[in-house]
């Protein structure tokens, strides 16, 4: 009997890891423009998304001017005061072919409810040099996780480019402080 006692006393104190899995994803890669702001979107459409879940969104913009992204989406999740996403990464900048990165997140989302879909919102602001503003290329990806924590996702960061090209974004070199995490690179 002491055995089984001292057993489950063990099992009990051990942590308990989720695991993070991938939910549900979507991508736009044609988000161009002539002005400022532009608006680019990208609606998960294969289901709702679950309260308590995490959304990332990895955007890029190519531009000969400098522009800023933010990142909200339609259930309000993100930074409560202001409704955008937090920076995660970036952005990253590839000066050769003036091409931007930057990761954003919103952890413990609202989730849309059965027959709604999110549909998460790019918004790219010209910030200096745009006496002719335009993005050329650009594109989102977003995607749902579950099992991260809720609280504090994002443990480390990590960008760059890469040196032997000098021409393709790198994620640079991450170092995890905690096991059972995401990995979320940019580049």
């Amino acid at each position: 009997m002491k055995k089984w006692a001292l057993c489950a006393i063990l099992l009990m104190t051990l942590p308990a890891f989720a695991t993070i899995a991938n939910v549900q994803s979507n991508a736009k890669w044609t988000c161009t423009g002539t002005s400022s702001p532009i608006t680019c979107f990208v609606v998960l459409t294969t289901q709702p998304t679950t309260t308590g879940n995490l959304l990332a969104v990895w955007t890029f913009w190519q531009s000969a001017s400098t522009y800023t992204a933010t990142v909200a989406d339609s259930q309000h999740n993100g930074n409560p005061t202001t409704l955008t996403y937090l920076s995660a990464v970036g952005p990253t900048l590839q000066s050769t072919s003036n091409t931007s990165a930057q990761i954003f997140y919103a952890a413990n989302i609202t989730g849309s409810g059965v027959g709604h879909n999110d549909t998460v919102t790019v918004t790219f602001t010209c910030v200096s040099t745009c006496t002719s503003p335009s993005i050329t290329a650009g594109g989102i990806v977003a995607v749902e996780y579950s099992g991260a924590d809720i609280y504090n996702p994002l443990d480390s960061v990590s960008a760059g480019y890469s040196y032997t090209t000098g021409t393709a974004m790198d994620s640079g070199t991450g170092a995890p402080a905690n096991a059972n995490l995401l990995v979320s690179e940019e580049g």
